[in-house]
């Protein structure tokens, strides 16, 4: 949501498509979830260990905390032996404590932390990675679940407001849906015929021109320079398939019955430039304007990328190319569109979702079973 700091990657990404965007056991795993990074900073010591075994070290650590229990700073009294004793690796990456629900941990860590009481401790929790001593801690909504496998880190409160988000962006959806009119042209479009040598711009154009209107809703319209894009990808990951296995392309074979290949990919191309619309009507309902310094932003990033590839010319060839962008000026509308996306997220929800009611998180956070919760973490041998 950071306007500034991610709009050049979003134009990166415009060049490859525009497209409309705990643990279980684990025998390979030696921590305590699977999706967290375990990659303790070279520069942090290892906590040194007690003498004992990893049960004896967890009931004295145990002893130890029943003696402050319910002091006024006894959580703040947790972190500093959670710190000094826990062994678990991903401690250095949540250093807060663990948000996740349930799937995300071990089985008998969830059930020992989701029967405790905020601010009460649980007994010596075993697992097949040690001895725990868990603290059942108040939500923070500003600290990141443990994230699926590949996904980035997101605090509690990001996740709240993209899901009311993407719950208005189906709203939008709808309404464009209700008032889109299809051109001639588009109603009598023959993916065929179009694509017959091949997803090549130049080649594509038998019947109608590049600013041809395909597809309007209110007062938007999308050219055939602008669908053409929605359709490229799709056509062009299709033929690179078909002749990288040696066969011939069918636009009428049935991959699924009563869908030909062809009714297929213009599907998704209209799922995509539909979707795209109602970002359009999106701005439009909550009044969103780009501002001077919106403008001046997005012009220094296009600045940035003309600089990267060399030249304007050396762009459009490259937007051409691996897009299919007709030419610099169908490339613009898209991307202010995106641009005005990330301007009304912000408007909406702040900057990375930083005025999203407490209220909301909550019922979310509920809603899909997050709870939060610190451990320390005596691990047994071999792990």
């Amino acid at each position: 949501m950071k306007i500034k700091r991610f709009l050049a990657i979003i134009l990166c990404l415009s060049l490859l498509a525009i497209s409309v965007i705990g643990c279980e056991n684990n025998e390979d795993d030696d921590y305590l979830y699977e999706n967290g990074n375990d990659t303790v900073p070279s520069d942090t010591p290892a906590p040194t260990p007690d003498a004992g075994t990893p049960l004896e070290e967890a009931e004295e650590i145990l002893r130890l905390l029943n003696e402050q229990v319910g002091s006024d700073n006894f959580i703040e009294f947790f972190r500093e032996m959670m710190f000094e004793h826990s062994e678990d690796s991903g401690l250095f990456s949540f250093p807060e404590g663990y948000v996740f629900r349930e799937g995300d941990m071990v089985e008998e860590f969830f059930d020992a932390a989701i029967s405790l009481e905020y601010g009460e401790i649980s007994g010596i929790v075993e697992t097949m990675y040690g001895y725990h001593i868990i603290l059942r801690v108040p939500l923070d909504f500003d600290s990141a679940p443990i994230p699926p496998p590949g996904a980035p880190p997101t605090s509690l409160r990001q996740l709240a407001a993209m899901e009311d988000f993407n719950f208005q962006r189906f709203q939008w959806v709808s309404a464009v849906e209700q008032e889109i009119v299809y051109s001639p042209e588009f109603e009598t479009f023959d993916l065929a015929a179009v694509f017959e040598n091949g997803p090549d711009f130049d080649e594509s154009f038998p019947s109608f021109a590049p600013d041809t209107v395909m597809i309007t809703s209110g007062d938007f319209s999308l050219s055939w320079a602008h669908f053409y894009i929605f359709l490229f990808r799709t056509v062009s990951e299709l033929f690179r398939d078909m002749e990288a296995g040696g066969m011939e392309f069918d636009w009428h074979e049935e991959p699924f019955e009563g869908y030909t290949v062809e009714a297929l990919v213009l599907e998704y191309a209209l799922e995509e430039a539909i979707s795209f619309i109602s970002y359009n009507h999106g701005m439009l309902t909550n009044n969103i304007v780009l501002t001077d310094e919106d403008v001046q932003t997005l012009d220094e990033s296009i600045e940035g990328l003309i600089e990267m590839y060399g030249s304007k010319e050396a762009l459009e060839e490259a937007l051409r190319e691996f897009s299919g962008y007709y030419n610099f000026e169908i490339f613009m509308d898209l991307v202010t569109i995106e641009f005005g996306i990330n301007v009304l997220v912000d408007t909406l929800y702040g900057d990375g979702g930083s005025e999203f009611p407490n209220q909301r998180v909550t019922e979310y956070a509920e809603r899909n079973g997050y709870l939060m919760a610190m451990h320390i973490l005596r691990m047994k041998d071999g792990f």
